[in-house]
């Protein structure tokens, strides 16, 4: 099983998360993480509709913040 296969344009195809859709994943776990020790530990009370808002925000800001790997480029 190979894990690059380069095209004959010269594109590199992976099947290997890039580094900012890694960060964003665990943004997405650190949100969600984080929402369940508020309303356990602090008796918070976040509702449904704010945790699923909080999750979307820190996801985008992580795969946002953080930068493309050593090989890889941002295209746009």
């Amino acid at each position: 099983m190979r894990s690059a296969i380069k095209t004959s344009s010269g594109v590199v195809v992976t099947n290997i998360p890039r580094l900012k859709v890694a960060g964003a994943a665990v943004g997405a776990a650190l949100s969600g993480i984080l929402v369940f020790v508020l309303n356990t530990y602090a008796n918070a009370g976040i509702d449904q509709q704010v945790a699923a808002s909080i999750t979307v925000v820190v996801t985008f800001a992580l795969g946002w913040l953080t930068p493309p790997g050593g090989q890889e480029a941002a295209v746009g």
